[in-house]
């Protein structure tokens, strides 16, 4: 992916999808592990089902890293995942009660090979790829992503954040469409 996205070659297959049942089958998989570990995953689905336009192999990988990451860097207490639908905008938030971090940490998690803080100490494993590809990710789907946390020791929020609808069709799109319909 990495390679991909520095040579501009990163394909999407955006198509409309059910963004609930995507998150809940992400949540499902970490089930085991967070029992495993004795850690509380706290997750309910929204009573209303949810589509979304975007590439949802995509933004599995990005969902996946967020909860993956709180796995990793929480060695007791709880995680949990939820969702805030909007009017045109959705909100997944992954917060847990790991190890937290600095806002000089906070504000690298996004460089490539960067990792935070001390975070070696709970995890040897990473190489600071992860959510450096994720927020590309978010950047192509017009979204958002970013971490909040009160400081080392007091847990992480990550947010992830994105329209829920397909932007128009730009006027060169349209050409090109009208085009190759002749």
């Amino acid at each position: 992916d990495l390679s991909r996205m520095e040579s501009g070659k990163m394909k999407y297959e955006f198509a409309n999808f059910n963004f609930i049942e995507l998150v809940d089958s992400i949540v499902d998989e970490f089930k085991i592990p967070a029992s495993d570990k004795g850690l509380d995953l706290r997750w309910t689905a929204p009573v209303e089902s949810m589509t979304v336009w975007g590439d949802s192999w995509k933004l599995r990988q990005v969902i996946f890293n967020l909860i993956d990451n709180s796995l990793k860097y929480t060695e007791k207490g709880w995680i949990e995942v939820g969702i805030k639908p909007d009017k045109d905008i959705i909100t997944l938030t992954v917060k847990d009660s790991g190890i937290g971090m600095s806002a000089d940490t906070a504000h690298a998690l996004f460089q490539k090979f960067s990792r935070g803080h001390d975070s070696s100490k709970v995890n040897a494993q990473g190489l600071g790829l992860g959510l450096f590809i994720a927020k590309k990710i978010m950047d192509d789907h017009r979204g958002r992503l970013w971490p909040e946390s009160d400081g080392e020791g007091k847990g992480s929020t990550f947010f992830f954040q994105m329209p829920i609808k397909p932007p128009p069709p730009s006027p060169s799109s349209t050409f090109d469409s009208f085009i190759k319909s002749m």
